[in-house]
């Protein structure tokens, strides 16, 4: 067993506080690498991996016991009216995905060290699921269901870019999108500019207007 699997195998078997304490003692002892932000930052190519800050080393050692559900899920539930463009509404969820890296982020270990790795763009994809058929009583159930399930559902950090989305149909002009985000990419600030750039990239497609 290699160092970085000891350490997650002890962070597993320690209750929640005794997790936080061991992480600061491993910052004060400089076991866990810190990024000094007084320190002038070199511009890293895109093409290597790139070091955490200590706020991604806390989450993503965290993260490596399995034991954080979807703490560190930021849950997002737009709700669309009227008529709805899927193809348009994709399209703008992959032109922010292409406009910031941290979207297209993987994390992983190099050497016993957490590292960043940045994905070109791809297409997220969007899960679609027709609620419209059901009762009112029956949509409520089954929408609360496949919310919660959704956000229960963990991030793979190593392989999985830290967003999803699923697009939830209720009715003919009526749509739930769901994005969840993991933290060590996201934080509030985001999931506003997040909300602010869907709206505009989605009005210009409709419009066929450039972004």
């Amino acid at each position: 067993m290699n160092q970085m699997n000891d350490l997650q195998q002890r962070l597993a078997n320690l209750s929640p506080q005794q997790r936080e304490l061991i992480l600061e003692k491993l910052e004060q002892q400089q076991l866990l690498p810190v990024t000094n932000e007084s320190q002038a930052i070199p511009v890293i190519s895109r093409e290597q991996v790139i070091p955490l800050s200590f706020a991604q080393q806390r989450i993503w050692f965290l993260e490596q016991t399995r034991l954080t559900g979807n703490a560190y899920h930021i849950p997002l539930t737009i709700h669309l009216m009227g008529q709805l463009d899927e193809v348009a509404l994709e399209q703008s969820l992959n032109q922010i995905i292409a406009r910031h890296e941290t979207l297209r982020t993987t994390f992983s270990s190099v050497n016993d060290r957490p590292v960043q790795v940045i994905k070109p763009p791809f297409e997220l994809g969007l899960p679609k699921k027709d609620l419209s058929g059901l009762t009112p009583s029956q949509q409520k159930v089954e929408l609360q269901q496949l919310l919660e399930k959704e956000n229960e559902q963990q991030f793979n950090l190593e392989v999985d870019p830290p967003i999803r989305a699923q697009l939830l149909k209720l009715g003919s002009t009526e749509h739930l999108l769901q994005v969840t985000l993991h933290h060590i990419a996201s934080d509030g600030w985001s999931m506003t500019v997040l909300t602010k750039e869907l709206s505009a990239y989605y009005t210009a497609a409709v419009k066929h207007q450039p972004s």
